[in-house]
């Protein structure tokens, strides 16, 4: 019976985070517990807590007066966040180079591989999801776990900001960019080089970074987005 209580709250948070994440539940709306029961089929007590557990990731916002509201796009924020990751991320490829782990590298080198052939193809979405791919394979393999459950605890909100950008134009040009530091990282890991895996890690979070804020002040208009 608790093991069936717990699948319940954590299908429960599953479902309404990727909710959230995607866009299905919009940044801004408001939502109740009524309305989220009757979408999702679930009771109060399993609701409550995947609520609960989404609150602590910041991706909603309880009001003082008790309504919930799923939390805006705010691009200082975002800017904040990837700076932080930068810092962070380049520890961990710096490490990645120091262990030169061959599951690792093998792995990197076959999201590389399908990385061209998507960019050759103009298959802009899978090219993109071998940039996340790539990212979280350093994180699965990283012996940083202090590093990987810092990043894990800002990991949504960088998910829903990435998954949710208006990606405008010149996106093939931020896709090649984005797939050349991708060699030069997974070269520097293969040779040890420590330094050039910390460098082309962080050109890579800046790349993204740079990319993301063009793309959401230019869909907004302003420094703030409530998309």
């Amino acid at each position: 019976m608790a093991g069936q209580r717990i699948l319940t709250r954590d299908l429960a948070y599953q479902g309404i985070r990727d909710a959230v994440i995607s866009g299905e539940i919009q940044p801004g709306e408001q939502v109740t517990e009524a309305m989220l029961a009757s979408q999702f089929g679930l009771s109060r007590t399993p609701l409550r807590e995947a609520i609960q557990k989404i609150e602590s990731e910041d991706l909603m916002i309880r009001q003082p007066n008790g309504t919930i509201i799923v939390a805006p796009l705010d691009v200082a924020v975002m800017e904040e966040l990837f700076n932080v990751r930068e810092r962070l991320e380049g520890l961990l490829a710096a490490s990645a180079a120091r262990e030169k782990q061959l599951a690792l590298v093998n792995q990197l080198n076959s999201v590389i591989h399908y990385e061209a052939a998507c960019l050759e193809s103009g298959d802009w979405e899978s090219a993109k999801e071998c940039d996340e791919r790539f990212h979280t394979l350093l994180w699965e393999h990283s012996s940083r776990q202090i590093i990987v459950r810092i990043l894990s605890g800002f990991g949504a909100l960088i998910e829903r900001f990435y998954r949710l950008a208006p990606w405008p134009g010149q996106l093939e040009d931020y896709l090649r960019t984005i797939h050349a530091e991708h060699q030069l990282m997974l070269q520097a890991i293969k040779e040890g080089d420590t330094v050039w895996a910390e460098m082309a890690m962080k050109s890579n979070i800046r790349s993204t970074k740079k990319y993301l804020l063009a793309a959401y002040k230019s869909a907004s208009g302003k420094d703030k987005a409530n998309l």
